[in-house]
């Protein structure tokens, strides 16, 4: 009887840890900020605009001179989405935490 009691009680327990992590929602989140925290790395790197800068360029043909607002523009967006996106994440991870540890 009683490994019958003990069976019972592993198998509960076993069931409430993976009900908690079945879908590993809270690690989305976690990895949203990641995201977010290299989003804003290549945003402000610059990196992206100035592949786009010359990309433009030699679209056009001429010097990349006329398109560095087209370069800024896309480093501000990209690090914006970035820190959104690191914002966001923190916040269902956290979210998700809470429910999780209820």
């Amino acid at each position: 009887m009683n490994v019958v009691k003990l069976k019972k009680k592993l198998t509960r327990f076993a069931t409430k840890v993976t009900q908690k992590f079945r879908r590993g929602d809270h690690e989305k989140g976690f990895i949203g900020a990641g995201a977010g925290a290299a989003l804003i790395a290549i945003g402000a790197s610059s990196y992206l605009g100035n592949v786009i800068n010359g990309m433009v360029g030699s679209l056009t043909g001429g010097g990349a001179g006329g398109a560095s607002g087209i370069a800024t523009f896309v480093n501000d967006v990209v690090t914006l989405i970035g820190i959104i996106s690191v914002i966001l994440g923190i916040v269902e991870y956290r979210r998700l935490r809470k429910q999780i540890f209820k």
